[in-house]
């Protein structure tokens, strides 16, 4: 943030700026009756708004406004994406599935006995699992996936051109190394739900529900495992 106004903030009042920036892009998209897109908001933001509350010059150009942006997309806590931004990313690779004739899979993760760390240890304790956890996910997960906090102890991922017996494969050997970390430590472990395109949903939000519906299956018969969503072969053929 010091780059983009030329004063120094800490981190949590970089991340006020950047809900400031959501807010007036919300503002934006109320007056002109349609969403200008985070682009045009921050930069109608640091030109019309930032300069009438900060004393210091605004100094815009196209490698700070993008640092903007990337700040707004990740999530500070794992720096992973944010839930906003990973549904945008996914509506697009829904998109190409969909052009392509290829498969997609939607996996939806929670952490067991998080909040007994929180209870026993404190939030910083569960502050640390939560990102050790995101840096498994980073280390294991392709290049091509997509990877996001839902919120709380619940992550959210999209694996693009996979089938889902490879999708088992990739989240079971996360769900192994999760385990394996806390063991010794908090008993943290992560049960897991897919659900693959098309034939358990052909949409985001149904492959959401689905994926979210396998999870709980998985919590509710012993959690540390993985469910699939049922694939039905009439939703693959469906248009």
């Amino acid at each position: 943030m010091h780059e983009l106004t030329g004063m120094c903030f800490d981190r949590l009042a970089a991340q006020l700026h950047c809900e400031q920036l959501e807010q007036h892009r919300a503002h934006l998209k109320r007056r002109l009756g349609r969403d200008p897109g985070m682009q045009v908001a921050a930069l109608d933001y640091m030109v019309n708004v930032a300069p009438d509350t900060d004393s210091q010059p605004v100094i815009i150009d196209r490698e700070q406004l993008n640092m903007l942006l990337q700040f707004s997309r990740i999530d500070s806590m794992t720096g992973l994406y944010n839930l906003c931004t990973f549904q945008s990313v996914m509506e697009k690779e829904l998109a190409l599935a969909k052009r392509n004739g290829k498969p997609l899979v939607l996996i939806m993760a929670d952490l067991d006995n998080f909040k007994t760390v929180n209870d026993s240890e404190g939030h910083q304790s569960g502050d640390d699992v939560l990102r050790q956890v995101a840096e498994v996910f980073s280390e294991n997960l392709r290049a091509m996936d997509i990877a996001g906090r839902y919120g709380g102890d619940e992550f959210i991922f999209g694996l693009p051109e996979t089938d889902i017996s490879s999708a088992i494969e990739i989240t079971e050997r996360i769900r192994e190394k999760v385990e394996a970390i806390f063991s010794d430590r908090s008993a943290t472990t992560l049960s897991i739900g897919l659900a693959s395109y098309p034939g358990a949903g052909r949409s985001l939000e149904t492959l959401i529900t689905a994926a979210d519906k396998a999870l709980y299956e998985a919590k509710s018969t012993g959690k540390n495992r993985l469910k699939a969503a049922p694939s039905y072969p009439w939703a693959e053929k469906a248009p």
